[in-house]
């Protein structure tokens, strides 16, 4: 998921034995990320990367006015802040229940959202955040141990 929120794409790195199979443990990796990507598709394909430079539970992407918001580290006070966003939230729901609402409130640093006390996917629980408008986020908005939004950073070698 990080690959996409950050605009990319992945290929998998899987070759045959000497003997020319597939080792049975990537086959069980490939079929198990398999179908996560089947539940979570709508996330995936056809989105363009997060609004956020980067987020301590996890990763986003987006498409038009959804955004996908895939939380890998479940918080353990239940919410997860959306730094800078400054779009007003029409509705919250999973992607894999879309009964199971969430509700999100704006304060000063973005928007706050209040999850249920378990995620309700594994390894990536997909919230989707329908907006009112399109999204707009403030870049300026840094987060104690974060950094600024609208500035790219490569790793020093």
């Amino acid at each position: 998921m990080k690959i996409v929120s950050c605009g990319g794409n992945y290929l998998l790195n899987v070759g045959p034995t000497g003997e020319g199979l597939i080792p049975e443990e990537s086959v069980n990796i490939i079929a198990e990320a398999g179908q996560w990507v089947q539940r979570n598709a709508e996330s995936i394909y056809g989105a363009s990367a997060s609004p956020f430079a980067e987020l301590p539970f996890g990763y986003c992407t987006l498409k038009g006015r959804k955004l996908y918001v895939h939380v890998r580290d479940w918080p353990k006070n239940g919410t997860i802040l959306l730094p800078g966003l400054r779009s007003t939230i029409d509705t919250g729901y999973f992607l894999t229940d879309k009964n199971v609402t969430v509700k999100a409130s704006s304060i000063a640093d973005g928007v706050a959202v209040k999850l249920p006390a378990k995620p309700l996917d594994s390894p990536i629980t997909v919230l989707v955040l329908e907006l009112k408008d399109n999204i707009k986020v403030d870049s300026s908005i840094v987060r104690p141990g974060g950094r600024r939004q609208d500035r790219l950073e490569f790793p020093r070698r």
